[in-house]
């Protein structure tokens, strides 16, 4: 209406006499035709306009680029786009000369949009002070640097001890309150007799008591025991910890026994200027009342003698030095001896522990470990057909250790149940010959702790079924047959286990053993190894590094992951029909609860496992 309006004023006065006013316009649309409405950035009403917007350049304008894009080099009142005119240029790219990435309009270095059209960022040098410090974004400082030692982290914010970014002035500072860790939460670093006990990070202090005295309780950040070396002064004789001597040895023969008592004929230990002590008056024993040695050799066991065969053959039971061939390991559970030992004759050993009046024993063989070629060889799902966990392939160093021949029996089992309360969650199944089955991998392992040993890690288990990372199988090369692994991919309708090294016809036989005669390493149950990880079953290799390790090497490995585990298991059970599950290098990760397909063998270590719990 205003234009027809317009128009007809036009034609009724010669455009001599009357030229239309400017007007006031939001936009074009309310300009005559031919007009343009001209506003400046951020003003809400302008004028129409006949010069400013038809694309000519004429006096007062400093460009007219004839469209209405106030984001483009030219604004919509014919100005040329500066950063700080309030209007965002978006005709160009990030990182073109005079590309905005803001505009607000202002000189403010210390807000959200710098002078130089730029985003405000923590280490731009300007701290912002348009934000309270509730807000995200808010900045206590900004000095422009990447330095956290100065007065101004990387995070624009004032350092303070517990930040976790070590400042000056800070011995240390790893951000958390705990101050059994290396760092205190003082933000001094921990050391022994500081007062806190440390227990993070590799270092276990026993005690701290904040003193010097390694007379007391504390020793060194240790609680002392009999045999640390410092005699213990703050407890009357009276007092089962009472020492009466400690000379910080493991010679019982001297003048300071192991118990921190001092040597005495009669005492029943060899000491100085004795050679036997049996604390007995009969004379004929061997040792007399004036601890007058016995021969090792005559045939007698005496003081000092664990055995005494009467012969200097070393390669019978007891050795020429009246000691057992065998090694001792650490037990847990039930009563009486606190070890188990690894006994050879020969070719043959025995891990055996006496508990009250029963003496519980398993064959095992001696592994001399070594540098091995751990996984599977070629690449994942080429011609082997094996899974993509057992890649790559890598080189490892094992130390030696020991190996149970057998699965471990429902009857070896069962005599640790009644002489150590070890645990199950099922019922056995089978003879006493069968595997033991359904525990889970922490009650297979407490049977292993009660016989001294642990279950093998997976690299030991690997090391056993591949005779040394040498073959595809542990009897070799050859296919797997129903005698060689009781599995129902061989054995066509055969659904169970049967007894601890048979074949197909239950008579005792080692067709599918490795060539140290370990049995049973593929087929019948799987094996819970000690590694555990917290990845689904495409794991790949996944250890825990010794800090003195060196980086390229793979040594005694054993992988310990904390959260929620899963172990590996090793060796096909009695219901597998797949070929690459009878490959020894085949390993499956599954729940740590147990399952009735799964058992397990033990191990002795003779390097000390990593503990989990």
């Amino acid at each position: 209406m205003r234009k027809l309006t317009l128009l007809l004023l036009l034609a009724a006065c010669p455009s001599t006499l009357f030229e239309a006013p400017e007007a006031f316009c939001s936009s074009d649309a309310e300009c005559l035709s031919g007009q343009v409405c001209a506003r400046s950035a951020g003003v809400a009403l302008g004028r129409c306009s006949n010069a400013c917007g038809n694309g000519t350049l004429e006096a007062g304008e400093a460009c007219d680029d004839g469209n209405r894009d106030d984001a483009d080099s030219c604004l919509n009142n014919c100005q040329a786009a500066v950063c700080g005119d309030g209007v965002l240029r978006m005709d160009l790219a990030a990182g073109q000369t005079a590309a905005e990435a803001c505009d607000d309009g202002n000189a403010d270095f210390y807000d959200a949009c710098t002078t130089g059209c730029l985003l405000a960022f923590c280490g731009d040098g300007f701290q912002r002070r348009d934000l309270s410090s509730e807000n995200g974004g808010y900045e206590a400082c900004d000095d422009g640097n990447n330095s956290d030692q100065d007065e101004c982290t990387t995070a624009c914010a004032e350092p303070r001890c517990g930040d976790g970014l070590k400042s000056d002035g800070e011995a240390c500072d790893d951000g958390n309150d705990d101050n059994s860790d290396a760092c205190l939460s003082s933000c001094i670093e921990a050391t022994c007799g500081d007062g806190f006990r440390r227990n993070a990070d590799g270092v276990v202090e026993g005690c701290d008591d904040e003193n010097e005295n390694d007379y007391d309780a504390c020793v060194d950040c240790a609680e002392a025991r009999c045999g640390d070396g410092f005699r213990r002064a703050d407890l009357p004789s009276e007092n089962e910890h009472y020492e009466a001597c400690d000379d910080g040895n493991d010679i019982n023969e001297d003048e300071c026994l192991n118990d921190c008592d001092e040597a005495a004929c009669g005492d029943e230990v060899v000491g100085p200027d004795e050679t036997c002590d049996d604390a007995n008056e009969d004379n004929e024993d061997g040792c007399t009342t004036l601890c007058g040695a016995a021969r090792c050799g005559d045939g007698l066991i005496t003081s000092g003698e664990l055995c005494d065969d009467g012969n200097n053959d070393g390669g019978d039971s007891c050795g020429p030095d009246c000691t057992f061939n065998q090694r001792c390991f650490d037990a847990i559970g039930g009563e009486g001896d606190a070890q188990a030992c690894v006994r050879c004759n020969g070719t043959v050993c025995n891990a055996c522990r006496q508990v009250g009046g029963e003496q519980v024993c398993v064959e095992v063989m001696r592994v001399e470990g070594g540098l091995f070629n751990m996984g599977a060889p070629g690449e994942p799902r080429g011609d082997n057909n094996a899974w993509d966990n057992q890649f790559p392939r890598h080189e490892v160093q094992l130390s030696p250790f020991y190996i149970a021949k057998t699965e471990t029996t429902n009857l070896s089992f069962a005599a640790c149940e009644r002489q150590a309360n070890c645990l199950s969650d099922a019922d056995a199944v089978g003879s006493d010959a069968h595997p033991r089955t359904g525990l889970t991998q922490s009650h297979a392992r407490q049977f292993c702790r009660f016989l001294g040993a642990d279950l093998p890690t997976e690299a030991q288990w690997e090391f056993t079924a591949t005779n040394g990372g040498v073959d595809e199988f542990p009897w070799g090369r050859g296919a797997p047959t129903c005698d060689r692994a009781n599995s129902n991919g061989v054995c066509a309708g055969n659904y169970g286990m049967r007894p601890v090294c048979t074949n197909s016809s239950g008579l005792a036989a080692t067709d599918g053993a490795n060539s140290a005669g370990v049995c049973d390493l593929i087929g019948n149950v799987m094996e819970y190894t000690q590694d555990r990880v917290t990845t689904p079953n495409n794991v790949v290799w996944s250890y825990d590094y010794i800090e003195s390790w060196p980086q390229d090497e793979w040594i005694d490995p054993l992988s310990v992951m904390a959260g929620q585990p899963q172990a590996i298991l090793r060796g096909g059970h009695a219901f597998i029909t797949t070929v690459e599950s009878y490959r020894s290098t085949y390993r499956l990760v599954y729940s740590v609860h147990r399952a009735d397909v799964t058992g397990f063998r033990c191990a002795w270590h003779t390097v000390e496992p990593i503990e989990w719990n």
